[in-house]
């Protein structure tokens, strides 16, 4: 089978932008994708990526505009600035690799979670509100929250993150076909035609 490896971070506003797609793909290709929650810090660092507070203030700009532009684009709903962002990542990092972990169907938790985020402004950082998404996706929350919270799901982003950046990972998202990567939601549809589907005209990217 086909794989198709996810690097992200789920408080990536561009990756929730792409999530809808991503599964289309996925299901069209018959191919698995593997969610690969990772911390971006250490990523950036590799490639002299400043975190968003510390870019430049036309930077910030282009980017909330281009939010805007590109969620209007795809008609999916977006705050371009929400209340709880930036906000940490790692506990739905660790939520979504105990979930991989467990061998769950990822994919509606995962975007359930950056929904929370970017359009429903609630805090994913908060295992409470955690909990709440997981139950709504039938997974049982608390209890995948109290397992996700142990050192080894730590273990499994450092591990993910280890492996981003040894394939050459330099952000969120990433989408690998073997050691060919596609950065950035706006080349699902090159992933798409890679895997030979027909692409956006089709509604598959």
């Amino acid at each position: 089978m086909t794989v198709i490896d996810f690097f992200f971070s789920p408080v990536s506003p561009w990756t929730y932008l792409g999530m809808p797609r991503l599964r289309r793909i996925g299901e069209a290709a018959r191919a698995e994708v593997r969610y690969r929650p990772v911390d971006l810090g250490p990523i950036f660092a590799t490639v002299e990526v400043k975190p968003l507070p510390q870019r430049p203030e036309p930077l910030k700009r282009y980017r909330l505009q281009d939010l805007a532009r590109t969620a209007e684009f795809l008609r999916m709903p977006l705050v371009v600035e929400p209340r709880f962002f930036p906000t940490d990542p790692m506990p739905a990092c660790r939520v979504i690799a105990q979930a991989v972990a467990e061998g769950r169907e990822v994919g509606e938790l995962a975007e359930r979670i950056m929904a929370a985020c970017w359009v429903e402004e609630r805090d994913i950082a908060d295992w409470d509100t955690l909990a709440q998404i997981g139950n709504a996706c039938r997974l049982d929350g608390p209890g995948l929250i109290e397992r996700a919270r142990r050192p080894e799901t730590a273990r499994m982003i450092a591990a993910n993150t280890e492996e981003a950046i040894r394939r050459g990972v330099i952000g969120s998202p990433c989408y690998l076909l073997g050691e060919e990567i596609f950065f950035g939601q706006d080349r699902l549809d090159q992933l798409a035609w890679r895997l030979g589907l027909r692409g956006p005209a089709e509604g598959l990217a």
